[in-house]
């Protein structure tokens, strides 16, 4: 587990926590910041009447408050570019609820 830690740099005390999370790639998804980008398919969920959210590489769930009607298709899969919203809250918390900035068919 050490090797591991020091190995990815996760253990350096050079860095703070907040600054070893500035820039972070998981699977395909890119975080800097309040903003991420990556891949990822359109999911839907049948909560509260039914919804579309991306399922990004990473396994992580994405709740866009603003997926375009063209992109509300299950299984399409998307290169995005959105912006965490952390001072918006979702009641059907899947996911960290984000604003699209960015979005193309792969």
């Amino acid at each position: 587990m050490l090797l591991a830690c020091i190995l990815a740099g996760a253990c350096s005390p050079l860095l703070s926590d907040e600054e070893r999370m500035d820039a972070v790639h998981v699977g395909y998804i890119t975080r800097s910041g309040d903003m991420l980008s990556g891949t990822g398919a359109v999911e839907r969920f049948e909560i509260e009447g039914g919804f579309f959210a991306i399922r990004g590489d990473d396994g992580k769930v994405y709740e866009p408050m603003n997926l375009a009607p063209a992109f509300q298709r299950a299984g399409f899969r998307v290169r995005f570019t959105a912006k965490l919203r952390k001072d918006v809250g979702s009641f059907r918390m899947v996911g960290e609820v984000v604003e699209i900035q960015q979005i193309s068919r792969t």
